[in-house]
């Protein structure tokens, strides 16, 4: 098991923090009904999409790069689970959550933040675990097991 599947495990099993409390999108205690998906390859984007779609996601929104992001959120696109890729050019993944978490939206909804790197990076694996606004690390590609948040087949 690579560092980063081993945090995102230890991530998904954390008890919800304090500052949250249950019921927020942060901790996926309520369904996940919109997907955001940043990324600059689009190669990636696409089997991304289309992986998510096959496993139940209805809404899933396509952007490819961070200001696009941000501006599709201020515009009022759904959100609640954010699959951010770290490296993308003009704006890396960090520097777009760091862009979307001073929205007023986003104290109201937090979504839940996974960064995405197909490369497993020490520093970049250190910068998600220490912010309070990414719940975890995938790597790329995403595989159906990574899915963890997908809807039930009840």
């Amino acid at each position: 098991m690579s560092v980063g599947a081993h945090w995102v495990q230890a991530a998904a099993k954390s008890p919800p923090s304090e500052s949250r409390g249950a019921g927020q999108y942060g901790h996926l205690d309520e369904p996940v009904r919109h997907v955001m998906i940043v990324d600059d390859n689009e190669a990636d984007l696409f089997f991304t999409s289309m992986l998510l779609k096959r496993h139940g996601f209805v809404h899933v929104h396509q952007f490819s790069s961070g200001q696009e992001a941000i501006d599709g959120y201020k515009k009022g696109v759904g959100c609640d689970l954010v699959l951010m890729d770290v490296r993308m050019p003009q704006m890396d993944g960090f520097d777009t959550v760091d862009g979307m978490i001073k929205l007023p939206r986003w104290q109201r909804e937090r979504p839940t933040v996974y960064m995405m790197s197909a490369a497993s990076n020490s520093n970049d694996l250190q910068k998600a675990s220490e912010s309070t606004f990414i719940q975890g690390f995938v790597r790329k590609p995403l595989s159906a097991e990574d899915l963890r948040w997908a809807p039930d087949d009840d």
